[in-house]
This record gives C-alpha cells, structure tokens and sequence, in this order.
C-alpha cells in the first residue's frame, strides 16, 4: 500500500508536469464552449473525411479521356456518316424489329431465289434432255411426231372434202396423194409402237417441262419484284435516317450501322455522366471547404483567407489532435488525483489492518504447539510447513493406488501367456522356452494363412461351378440343334445342309416360276374375257388375222389419242398433287395443338407451384419478423442501456428500420436526431458494435450456460471516462460468466482496477 501510494503520487506528479509542458492548466475557464466547439469540429472533420468527393472528382477526371476517345471512336466507325452526338441524337431510326425483319426476310427471298434458279436450270437442262431424246428417236427411225401425223391426217381430209366437192381428176389425185402420205405416216408409226411410245411420252415430259419452266420464271419474276420491294423500303428508312448513308445498304449493313449508332450513343451517355459526376464532385467540395472555414474561424485566428480543402483538414487535425492531447492530459491529472487519494485512504487501512493481524497472530500461535518456541514462528514459516503436510498424505494414497495396479497388471500378464501356451498347442506349435509374443505371432499367421486358404476355396468353388453350368447350357444347345437338323435333312431328302439349301432355292424357284404362270394365264383370261385358259386358247385359234390386224390399228388410233389424253390429265394430276402437297395435310397442325395444350398446362403447374412456394416465402418472412419483433426488443432495449452507458449519453438509445430486405442499425442521438452506423465515427461505431454484444451476452446468459466473453483490444479508440463505463458493463458481465479482455495499455488496467477492485490481472511475459 505504501508503494501503491508512492507511486500514484508520483504518477500524478507526472501528469501534471506533462500537462503543464503541453500548455494547458487542470481547469480552464472557458473548457466547456471550446470542448463543444472542438466536438463539433471534430463531428465535421469525420464527415467530410467520410464524403467521397474526393474519390468521385479523381474517378470523374481519369475516366474523361477515356470516354472522350471511346465516343470519338464510335462515332468515326458509323462513316460515311459524319456529325456529332447531338446530331446523331436527333435522328429518328426505324424500329429495331424492322432491320431485322428486312435481313430475315432479304435473306428467305436469296434463298428461295437460288432455289427457283437452281429449279429452272434443272428444268432446262431436263427440256434440253428430252428434247434431244425425241428427236433422236424421230431422225433414228424416221417416224413422224404427233404433230405430223395429226396435219397429215388433217392434209387428207382436207383433200378428201375438195374431192367430194368437185369430183375431177386432180382433186381424186391430191386426195389419192394425201391418203397414201398419211397411210405411211400410220403405218411407220404402227411398226414402231415402242418408239411411238417413247415420243409420245417425250412430248408429254416435254410439255410438262415447259410449263414448269413458265411457273418457275414466273415465281422468279415475284421473288425479283418482293426484293425490290424490300430494298425500296430499306432505301426509304436510310434517307429518313441521314442524306449522308448510301442508299443502296443491305439490312445488314443497316442493321450493323443502328448497334454501332446505339453505341456511339452509350458513349455519348457515359462522357455526359462523367462530367456531371465531376462538376458535382467539385460543388460537394466547394461547399465542405465553406462549411470547415466557418467552423476554424472562431477557433484559429491565423487561417490563410482562401485555403483549399486539405490545407483546412489539416490545421482542423492539429487543433483537436492537440485539444483531445490536452483534455486526455487533463483526464489523466484528474484520474491520477482520485487514484492518489484511493491509494493514501488504502495505506491507513492496511496499517491498522496489519496492526489488528500482528495481534491476532500472536494469539493465535500462542495457544498451540506453534507457540511452544522462545518466539512466534513467522508467517513465511508457517507457509513453507502446511503445503508439505497436505502432500503427503496424497503421496500415500497414490503409492497403494499404483502398488495395485501393478500387482493386477503382472496377473493379467501371466493369464494372458497361459492361455496363448494352451492355444499354440492344440495348434501344434512348440512353446517350449519361447516368448508369449513369438507365440502370438506364429499364431496371427497361422489365423491369416487359413482365411487366405478358405477365401481362394470359395473362389474355386464358385468358377467351377459355372463352367459346369456352362457346359450343361451348352450340351442342350447341341442336343437341339442336332434334332433340327435331322429333321430337315430327313424332310428334304438330303446328306448335308448344302444339299438341303439347294432344294429349298429350286422350290423356291419353282413356286416363283408357278405364280409367274398363274399370273400370265390371269391377265389373258381378264383380256379375253373367258372363265378359262383353254376357252382362252380356243378362242384366240379361231381368230381371223386380218381382221385382228385392223382392229389392232384401229385400236392403236384409239390408244394414241387416249395416251395424249392420259399424259395431259397425268400433267393436270402432278400439278394439282405439288399444290396439295403444298398446302400441308400432315399432321402439323394437330401436333403443334397439343404442344399448345401440353405448354398451358405446364403454365399452369408452374404458376401454381409459384404461387405455393410465393404464398409460403411470405408466411416464413412474416413468421421471421414476428420472431424477431418479439425478441428484438429485449436485446433492443439493452444495447441501448449499454450503448448510453459508453457513450456517456452522447446516444440516448438504438433503433432499427426496414431497407430492402434487411434491417439498417441507427442510432439516437442526444439532441433527438438519428444517425446509421455507417455514418458514425470509426470509435463510434466500435461503441455502438460493443453494446450490441454486451446485450447479445446477457440475452444468451438467459436461456443457456453462458460462454467465456473474449475481447482482443476493442477500446483503442476509446477515452478514459468511456473505458471506465465500458468497464463497468464488463463487471455486470462477469456476474453472469467469465469475461477476458487483451490489452497491451497499462492505463486500462489502473481503470479496470478501479472501476471493478476485484478483477484479476495476468501479465504474460514475451
């Protein structure tokens, strides 16, 4: 208590002398209005080094090059235009879905235009083939085409109308001459069916060639006039545009031209907003500089009359860097002063307590065996004797404790070799002067050796299981195949199943040959009309040749003017099947119906899916902040006790508000005004962060077995008088459950000890 004493006078005799070097005085007359001109300094200081002008002007500065360029390049890549933003904003572009429509649309028409070329070439070359067939076939066998024959024919019955119109001599000669010309028509067309044939379906093909050919022109001149349709409208877009755009541009190149117009337009928007971001960076920091020079006048007389911003931050820092020196100067006079007082009140009470122990001492060691001696025995001698009485008596209890064990330990040992001796010799193993440990081992390998045995037997066992299985399958397999074969060999009379494959290819043969037959007898029996194949026979025997042989002609007329019929109407046919085929009666339609059914009723289970899983995110979020609401108030309403304890009433209390899903910490003020947490001061918001832990301890104490509360150095930032208060909330803690705190500041333990006498304090060495 003396040193305690001496050192604490010392202690204040040194604050004084550092408070009196530093310029300042214990008590000032006008301490309190600077203190709230120096904290109200000090308040802007904060705020104008949390603003972020600063950062926004040097940020605005270093992206306006850049932006210059980036829009200076935009707008020389939309060449052959040239203007500037304002220009370039003035326009009035198509909408973006016509460019596109024009490019998907210019792109089907080229597609469909090299399909119709490549049709017609086809075409052509098809025209081209039959063509040359048909007049190969007329030039090879000298037969006139249908045209001939039908003007030879038309030549004779004019002759013949002329004959029985006049009756004379040279009519009766033309019509003779007309008739036998159009007879060796017939009769060269009449002995070269086949090549008649052959031209007839040439002309055919040809005809239907040319009117594909003429429908193919026709669907090119339309492509042609939609292209120029489209072009037009891609021509009148572009002049509505700019005079300075070619006007012969592709919707592509349109297309193109637009996205690089609407990026010349986002660099114009972004250099714009950089110099917006900068001349309002320079006000924020015009009006900070105003705000700091109103605020040092009355409190340094010596600032220059127009300072920048930095030389103001800095003369603000000096005058309350050395104000807070001179106030912790101050508060450290005025600690040291109570704790010197403390220390003289302590030395008188521990002088009569010391007074009263010496005579109790005395008492107490006269009235036994310690007393005995000329003299009292010292307390130091008294302390060096009891520890070595309660050790030995603990000394006893852990020799019988271990003489125990070991006495169980040797019994277990030798039971242990006893039964590994009986093992090893129903084994077989000789255990004579041989170690329990060697009998051990001999016996694991002999254990290990057996498992490996009985595992590769199973193995065995298994394999040869299935290959016998497998011989078994394969044995039935032989068996069948051997009756089959038998069967069929016996069934077809043969010796190999070569032989057999031969007999089955003739009767195969055969049956095609019979049906061949049936087929042929068929079709005469249809053509003839009889019921049998011999009436048949009768009937084509009994048949006069010539008569047969006009027939055939005259039939053959009839059959080439239905042939031409038949291929005008085959032509008629194929046009209207390729513009049925185009109308598309497959199934599309229906498929696409219930693709249409299968998505709304996908929609529909999703959008009820989405409305349980919304229906219960909004219950969980309600039931989350009723939770909180109910047990937010308690833990409220002591971070708010704590957070004005520590600040001294500076912030009365602690609120909470709503923002964007998450809840905003705000803090109250004395003065009634608000302020978040990320506006505070950096020791502020340690404060503040503090409190809330000291109130989500004692919320946890409540419910469950508190645990340790650790603090690693959280009052750096901290005053003395708040460092006493902070301490204070430690001690109600500690009344829950332990709280440790890490410092490396001396002055906090003084604090600590005299705020909380009871608290104990470990120094630990390097």
């Amino acid at each position: 208590a003396r040193s305690e004493a001496a050192s604490a006078r010392a202690a204040r005799d040194e604050s004084l002398a550092r408070l009196s070097e530093a310029g300042g005085a214990p008590d000032e007359a006008d301490a309190g209005q600077r203190q709230d001109r120096m904290a109200a300094l000090s308040r802007l200081v904060a705020a104008i080094q949390g603003e972020d002008h600063g950062l926004r002007r040097q940020a605005a500065e270093r992206a306006l090059p850049a932006a210059r360029d980036r829009q200076d390049a935009r707008l020389k890549a939309l060449a052959p235009w040239q203007g500037d933003i304002t220009a370039l904003q003035a326009m009035t572009p198509p909408s973006p879905d016509l460019p596109r429509r024009w490019k998907t649309e210019a792109e089907e028409l080229d597609r469909r235009l090299a399909a119709t070329d490549e049709e017609i070439a086809r075409l052509t070359l098809a025209l081209r083939r039959h063509e040359a067939e048909a007049a190969a076939i007329a030039e090879s066998r000298g037969l006139p085409s249908s045209e001939a024959a039908e003007s030879l024919r038309a030549a004779r019955n004019d002759a013949w109308a002329r004959h029985k119109k006049e009756l004379d001599a040279q009519s009766a000669i033309d019509f003779e001459a007309a008739m036998q010309a159009h007879d060796r028509a017939a009769d060269a067309r009449a002995s070269h069916q086949a090549d008649v044939a052959r031209l007839n379906e040439a002309a055919v093909q040809i005809a239907i060639l040319r009117a594909d050919l003429d429908g193919a022109a026709l669907a090119r001149s339309r492509l042609d006039q939609a292209r120029a349709e489209i072009r037009g409208e891609i021509a009148a877009a572009v002049a509505a545009i700019s005079p300075d755009l070619p006007r012969d541009m592709s919707a592509a190149a349109l297309e193109d031209w637009l996205v690089r117009r609407d990026q010349a337009l986002e660099a114009g928007r972004e250099l714009d907003g950089h110099l917006r971001e900068l001349e309002t960076a320079t006000r924020d920091r015009q009006a900070a500089t105003e705000r700091l020079a109103k605020a040092l006048a009355p409190l340094d007389g010596s600032a220059p009359a127009d300072p920048d911003l930095e030389t103001l931050l800095a003369r603000a820092q000096d005058l309350i860097s050395r104000d807070t020196r001179l106030e912790a100067l101050r508060q450290a006079v005025a600690q040291q002063s109570r704790a010197l007082a403390k220390r003289e009140q302590d030395l008188r009470a521990a002088e009569d307590e010391l007074t009263a122990w010496l005579l109790a001492w005395q008492s107490a060691c006269a009235g036994c065996w310690l007393g005995s001696g000329e003299r009292a025995p010292t307390v130091a001698e008294i302390r060096e004797v009891l520890p070595l009485l309660g050790e030995l008596g603990t000394a006893l209890n852990d020799r019988m404790g271990l003489a125990d064990r070991i006495a169980k330990m040797e019994q277990d040992q030798a039971r242990y070799a006893a039964m590994l001796t009986e093992v090893a010799s129903l084994a077989g193993i000789e255990t004579t002067n041989a170690s329990a440990a060697s009998i051990a081992r001999d016996l694991a390998a002999r254990a290990a050796a057996a498992d490996t045995a009985m595992t590769r037997h199973a193995d065995l066992t298994a394999r040869l299981e299935e290959a016998q299985q497998r011989q078994r399958d394969h044995a039935e397999r032989l068996a069948a195949h051997t009756r089959v074969r038998d069967g069929m060999l016996s069934a077809l009379a043969a010796d190999s199943l070569t032989q057999a494959a031969l007999c089955v290819d003739r009767a195969l043969e055969r049956k095609a040959l019979s049906a061949r037959i049936e087929e042929i007898e068929r079709q005469v029996r249809t053509s003839l009309g009889t019921a049998g194949f011999e009436e048949a026979q009768a009937l084509l025997a009994a048949a006069d040749a010539t008569a047969l042989g006009a027939e055939r002609q005259e039939l053959e007329a009839t059959f080439d003017a239905l042939d031409a019929d038949v291929q005008e109407l085959h032509a008629q046919r194929t046009r209207a099947a390729a513009e049925l085929a185009a109308v598309g009666g497959d199934d599309a339609v229906a498929v696409i119906e219930q693709r249409r059914q299968t998505t709304l009723l996908a929609i529909a289970d999703g959008a009820g899916r989405y409305l349980r899983l919304s229906a219960g995110i909004l219950a969980m979020e309600q039931a989350l902040s009723l939770y909180r609401e109910r047990h937010r108030s308690s833990m409220m309403a002591r971070a708010s006790d704590a957070v004005r304890t520590i600040s001294r009433g500076r912030y009365t209390g602690l609120a909470s508000q709503p923002d964007k899903g998450r809840e905003t910490l705000i803090a109250i003020q004395a003065d009634g005004s608000s302020k978040q947490a990320a506006e505070m001061s950096k020791g502020a918001r340690f404060q503040l962060y503090l409190a809330l832990r000291v109130a989500g301890f004692h919320e946890f104490a409540e419910t469950r077995p508190p645990v340790p509360f650790i603090a690693d150095d959280i009052m750096e930032t901290f005053d003395d008088f708040r460092a006493e208060e902070t301490f204070g909330l430690f001690a109600g803690m500690a009344r829950a459950g332990q709280v440790i705190y890490l410092t490396h500041h001396r002055h906090l333990c003084e604090i600590a000890r005299t705020v909380c006498p009871s608290v104990t304090i470990h120094e630990l060495q390097p």
